[in-house]
């Protein structure tokens, strides 16, 4: 009895854990093409309604959306480098995180009302990057990475359990303090990919990321 409640939990954790990936990934694709709207206004309260944006529900849902994503590779056995799809998300999700925070972000505060045509092409990037994620989440095409093994070993459901609420905790940090900053997930993140490594007994959830 008390195994199968494990299981269910367990399930229901990942299902949690799926449902805020969707949902933040499908906010931060409607974030960025709000910000192309604003941007492409180009008056002085588009543009500060722009930085708002940026600073506030998309950063918090391009992070959410980044960690979710990093913790269904890590607690399922798609693992991060194993399928091509999977791996293609990866480099495009940090990839995109990168420039968001080295270049669009800085360049968007120092826009004002006249933002460069490059800055506003990339916001109609990022967003359609993200549709290109949906779309090799749906198909999931191209088939393994030559060389890399079968499966990864399972994770701890403890792990599984935690990952959801590591991220409905780095939510909370955010709306208190106003700073992305995903420790929780962070350190539930190693803990899954140091309990594979190791081997410990877990429940395997195949079910695509």
């Amino acid at each position: 009895m008390q195994a199968n409640r494990r299981r269910v939990t367990t399930r229901r954790a990942r299902q949690t854990l799926v449902w805020v990936h969707v949902l933040s990934s499908v906010s931060w694709m409607s974030q960025a093409l709000a910000l192309f709207v604003l941007l492409s206004d180009r008056t002085a309260a588009s543009s500060a309604a722009a930085h708002l944006l940026d600073t506030t529900v998309l950063v918090l849902s391009a992070n959410t959306s980044a960690m979710t994503g990093f913790l269904l590779a890590a607690t399922t056995t798609w693992g991060f480098f194993l399928h091509w799809w999977v791996l293609v998300k990866f480099v495009i999700t940090v990839g995109q995180l990168v420039v968001g925070i080295v270049i669009l972000s800085p360049n968007l505060n120092a826009a004002g009302a006249q933002p460069h045509p490059m800055l506003v092409a990339g916001t109609v990037v990022m967003a359609s990057l993200i549709a290109v994620q949906a779309l090799l989440s749906i198909t999931k095409p191209w088939g393994r990475v030559p060389g890399r093994p079968g499966k990864p070993a399972p994770t701890a459901d403890a792990v599984v359990i935690a990952a959801p609420i590591a991220v409905l905790a780095d939510i909370g940090i955010f709306l208190v303090i106003g700073q992305p900053i995903p420790a929780c997930s962070f350190v539930v993140l190693i803990a899954g990919l140091v309990t594979r490594r190791a081997g410990r007994p877990g429940r395997r959830l195949p079910v695509a990321a």
